[in-house]
């Protein structure tokens, strides 16, 4: 089905109505989420909306500048389980997937509120009353900027730097296949109203910790290669993180590290997430389907970059996703 951006007009009828509203993404929240979730916080009020918008874990510090004002606040049962059952819209912004609500999830089932999932990924869940899955956009920040635009919203700059962010992140510095003529005169606009691109950088790259570059080096050191240097993975166990890290360290991001060695086509990273489970990150060169190998496994994604959290002790799951992908290469 070709995607029309009419379909945002779905929700004039929700808002006209509504007074409260929570915003929510998934666990351990992105640059997509929390842009997404920072704009379309603002487009809300600006219709006179009590707008709340939620994460379940205090923010990567490269983050922090889009909730300079307190945007995105921490999920405690104690002081927002009221007004999420009570609230008459629900949000999920870059996550369609049920269970990766995370905490706030018992107060979602139990919610009066009309339920409404805005995503670019392929995952599609019925528990959404109103689903607006657009997955030809380059992130959840760009479908939100349209969506303002069908609304007859009026950009800020706060708006327009998260949405930017988001936008910067979820391409790749505008690098991945999704980036187009379109996106870049949406972002033209984005720099219009003040967006400065150096900034963004700066928050996004320049804000590592002490111990985030140690679990970065750590990690490297356990790459490890099959089928002629196509396919590079490593793991990474819970004492690994506990000694170089607070908790707050994600040691995703040395994928980019991995597909940018010669040769390397797909990268798995394994991290093991204790009572015998394993979070799997998959990225590939555009050649690849890793989305296909998170979806057996009942992740998502993109085609390109992916993942899901398996029932398996890291060794375990490391055999079978190095096997599974191995085999995608071997096809």
């Amino acid at each position: 089905m070709i995607w029309q951006r009419s379909a945002y007009r779905r929700l004039q009828p929700l808002l006209k109505g509504a007074r409260t509203a929570v915003l929510l993404t998934h666990i351990h929240p992105d640059a997509d989420g929390v842009g997404s979730g920072v704009a379309l916080q603002r487009f809300l009020r600006q219709q006179g909306m009590d707008a709340r918008f939620m994460v379940t874990h205090e923010l990567q510090p490269g983050l922090r500048f889009l909730s300079q004002d307190g945007e995105a606040q921490v999920y405690e049962r104690k002081t927002m389980s009221e007004f999420i059952r009570n609230a008459d819209l629900i949000f999920t912004l870059d996550n369609s997937s049920v269970e990766r609500i995370g905490p706030p999830l018992d107060d979602v089932r139990a919610s009066r509120a009309t339920r409404i999932c805005m995503d670019h990924h392929l995952v599609r869940e019925e528990f959404w009353q109103v689903n607006l899955i657009h997955m030809e956009a380059s992130a959840t920040g760009e479908m939100i900027l349209d969506c303002i635009d069908e609304l007859g919203g009026t950009l800020d700059l706060a708006m327009a730097q998260a949405i930017y962010t988001a936008i910067w992140a979820d391409t790749g510095g505008f690098r991945f296949p999704k980036t187009n003529a379109h996106l870049h005169r949406q972002v033209a606009r984005l720099l219009e109203l003040g967006v400065q691109p150096g900034v963004v950088y700066q928050e996004l790259n320049e804000r590592y910790r002490p111990g985030a570059i140690r679990l970065m080096a750590a990690t490297l050191l356990r790459l490890e290669f099959s089928t002629g240097g196509r396919l590079a993975w490593v793991t990474v166990p819970e004492d690994l993180m506990d000694s170089c890290a607070d908790g707050l360290e994600d040691p995703s991001n040395v994928l980019n590290h991995m597909l940018a060695i010669d040769g390397v086509e797909i990268g798995l990273l394994l991290r093991e997430e204790g009572a015998g489970k394993t979070k799997i990150s998959l990225r590939s060169k555009p050649q690849h389907d890793v989305n296909a190998l998170a979806l057996v496994h009942g992740g998502g994604g993109h085609r390109n970059a992916a993942g899901a959290v398996i029932d398996l002790p890291l060794e375990d799951c490391a055999r079978r996703l190095v096997a599974e992908a191995e085999a995608a290469l071997a096809g």
